[in-house]
């Protein structure tokens, strides 16, 4: 799953750069791999919401989005 991934590759990302004194090219692409799989990860988590937003009643669609979207956007505060 996703979040195993996620573990592992933080993981790495904190042994390689523990073991380091610097960004290396190995450490960048550890940071583009955690990247990748948050992206993954936040595409997935839309995918359901948007699933369960549709069984929902139209009236309270907008407000379960609003709840549950903080968990994959960081807003700002732009609500």
């Amino acid at each position: 799953p996703l979040c195993d991934q996620m573990c592992e590759a933080n993981a790495k990302l904190e042994e390689l750069s523990l073991g380091s004194g610097s960004v290396t090219p190995v450490i960048r692409a550890a940071v583009a791999e955690t990247d990748r799989i948050r992206t993954e990860t936040r595409i997935a988590m839309l995918d359901h919401f948007y699933a369960v937003a549709a069984e929902l009643p139209p009236e309270r669609r907008k407000e379960y989005l609003l709840k549950v979207l903080p968990l994959v956007i960081d807003s700002c505060g732009s609500r």
